[in-house]
């Protein structure tokens, strides 16, 4: 385990599960403090990277295997083109099939809870989710 990584992963759930910040905020505090993702051509934390950071439970020490499966794309884009492998899209296997497999934590699974808890309330809040402003509106509870 790279202990310099750990520790940027645990400030980050900590900034979301204490402060209260969104992804866009976590990734603008990240810059400002220049660290660097691992692997980013550019330099730049992704969006999408620090959601998917904040999402996976292998941080609390439980990772899975097996919770997908290979298969032809339904959809795919070019139609003309040869593709050697014909299986390029994956679909979710239920979870009942999926293996738990513990590993080394690096943060409790506290923690975690928190931050998806902080992270749905900013998703609910959040200006952009609103077409209409009224004056009642329906709360979520959670």
């Amino acid at each position: 385990m790279n202990d310099e990584e750990a520790n940027v992963v645990r400030e980050i759930f900590k900034w979301v599960a204490f402060e209260g910040l969104t992804i866009r905020k976590v990734v603008m505090r990240l810059h400002t403090k220049d660290i660097l993702p691992r692997e980013s051509k550019r330099g730049v934390w992704a969006h999408s990277s620090v959601g998917n950071l904040l999402r996976n439970t292998t941080y609390y020490g439980e990772a899975r295997w097996g919770s997908t499966y290979a298969v032809v794309p339904e959809n795919p884009r070019n139609l003309e083109k040869y593709r050697k492998m014909k299986k390029t899209s994956n679909k979710k296997k239920p979870k009942e099939e999926w293996l738990m497999v513990p590993v080394p934590a690096i943060i409790d699974k506290d923690l975690f809870q928190k931050a998806r808890e902080v992270l749905h309330s900013n998703f609910i809040h959040s200006s952009r989710n609103k077409s209409h402003e009224y004056l009642l509106k329906w709360q979520d509870s959670r």
